[in-house]
């Protein structure tokens, strides 16, 4: 439930549309205040947007720490926007494939799970190589979908 109203802030001197949402999680009424100086703005368009930046601020996280985003030695102005777009490229194909799995589709995003699954993937298919091991068999399914998920949280 939401509650918007036009109030004047004292701390930046003019008028704002304070919107207020109530949530009730595990029996506890929990509220979180949101206000933009636009008074004429829809209420429902503040709540749009801060989950919106809410979304971009986690993206421009995960891509900082798990997809080397900042992690670049180049110079060049071509070479940096190429390495940002594959960082934030890297977040958002692993988020699609979150979304596509039918069994992850509800749970909350954890690209740790995914690096780790995917370390995991490429370990086992060296190791599948190497050793001459038919991951795919009946057999060894059970085995190589506990490697598989290994240290990989539940998120």
């Amino acid at each position: 439930m939401a509650y918007s109203e036009v109030v004047n802030s004292k701390a930046l001197g003019r008028n704002i549309l304070l919107v207020v949402e109530e949530f009730l999680i595990l029996g506890k009424t929990t509220y979180r205040l949101l206000f933009t100086p636009d008074t004429m703005q829809a209420p429902i368009d503040v709540i749009d947007i801060y989950n919106t930046q809410l979304q971009i601020e986690f993206g421009f996280r995960d891509a900082k720490q798990f997809a080397g985003l900042e992690n670049s030695q180049a110079r060049s102005g071509n070479k940096l926007s190429f390495h940002f777009y594959i960082a934030m490229t890297s977040v958002n194909i692993v988020k699609i494939m979150q979304l596509r799995n039918p069994e992850t589709r509800e749970n909350s995003f954890s690209m740790a799970t995914y690096k780790i699954l995917f370390c995991n993937t490429l370990l086992l298919s060296r190791f599948s190589r190497l050793f001459t091991i038919n991951p795919n068999s009946i057999k060894n399914r059970q085995h190589v979908n506990e490697l598989l998920y290994f240290d990989t949280m539940a998120a």
